[in-house]
């Protein structure tokens, strides 16, 4: 399994943008059809974000910030390329502007697909927007990777990983019967 390194992330002219790569076992087709999936995003996303309503063409969505912050986001699909890339453009509140990009390729080795995930965004506006790019932070990183992993491993295994009904689950009581 290969990865990018962990920051790739380069301020750009319109905002900052994310660049993650996984190997992932899958054919290109698949990758990018369970990408475009609403089902698969929920799974992938699932405590970062919520889905309101919508579809794996256009949605609206309730990103989750830290200190129990929310931002609302309309998101639909843009560009797609067949057996290579697809993305993604939202808008939401306080001027955050987000833009995706899925892209397949055979890896090297003929096993599977290189598979990176490029994310761009750009919060606008005045004090509350510079208050809301404060409270995401340097988080984004880590979450582009967290999706991305999550994402491979819906691929090979049909599920995201969960500690839900693991008995070593946070906050559960391990006493019942």
């Amino acid at each position: 399994m290969r990865e990018s390194p962990v920051n790739d992330a380069a301020a750009t002219l319109d905002g900052t943008r994310l660049v993650r790569t996984l190997s992932i076992l899958g054919e290109p087709h698949q990758i990018l059809d369970a990408w475009c999936d609403v089902g698969v995003q929920q799974q992938v996303l699932s405590g970062l974000a919520e889905l309101q309503s919508g579809d794996g063409y256009a949605s609206q969505w309730r990103l989750r910030l830290p200190l129990e912050r929310h931002l609302e986001l309309e998101y639909r699909r843009g560009e797609a390329c067949l057996g290579e890339s697809v993305s993604y453009v939202g808008s939401g509140e306080h001027g955050l502007h987000l833009q995706t990009t899925l892209s397949v390729r055979a890896a090297p080795d003929g096993f599977g697909c290189e598979t990176t995930l490029a994310v761009e965004y750009r919060v606008e506006g005045g004090i509350v927007a510079q208050a809301v790019a404060k409270l995401v932070g340097a988080a984004p990183d880590a979450l582009v990777g967290k999706v991305l992993h999550r994402f491979k491993a819906w691929i090979e295994c049909g599920e995201v990983p969960t500690l839900r009904d693991n008995p070593s689950a946070r906050g559960r009581d391990h006493h019942e019967h």
